[in-house]
């Protein structure tokens, strides 16, 4: 009987230990973000001004200088007329959990977690639950 309960015990610690780093995790930023690493963020949408959540895997960190960032304003025709938009130096490729790959500035994230275990939740495809 209180072999039972010992495993009932053991079996909610983990499965809170696991809950708690999907969701809320280690703070971290994605300026420093290492290849593989797994955050999840608010990030600022700086047409509407609204925040979405993400969940990422990082594929690529990027610090573009000066210069890069000129030429990216140059061949970009996204938001090309807009005075208030501005890129910033620190560029994150992630792919979310439903495969989808996007770009982030890491200057636009707020609330950035690293996700303890979320590297074996994207690598066993269970990622796309959270």
């Amino acid at each position: 009987m209180y072999g039972y309960i010992a495993f009932a015990g053991i079996v909610c610690a983990v499965a809170g230990f696991v809950w708690f780093n999907l969701y809320y995790g280690i703070r971290g930023d994605l300026k420093n973000a290492k290849q593989g690493e797994v955050y999840h963020f608010r990030y600022l949408q700086p047409a509407t001004g609204d925040y979405e959540r993400h969940m990422v895997k990082v594929l690529k960190n990027v610090t573009l200088t000066d210069e890069q960032i000129q030429k990216l304003n140059a061949r970009s025709k996204y938001r090309r007329f807009d005075n208030s938009f501005r890129r910033t130096n620190h560029l994150v490729t992630g792919q979310s959990a439903n495969g989808q790959i996007r770009n982030f500035y890491a200057e636009r994230v707020d609330g950035c977690k690293r996700s303890g275990v979320g590297r074996l939740a994207f690598s066993i495809g269970i990622a796309n639950l959270f």
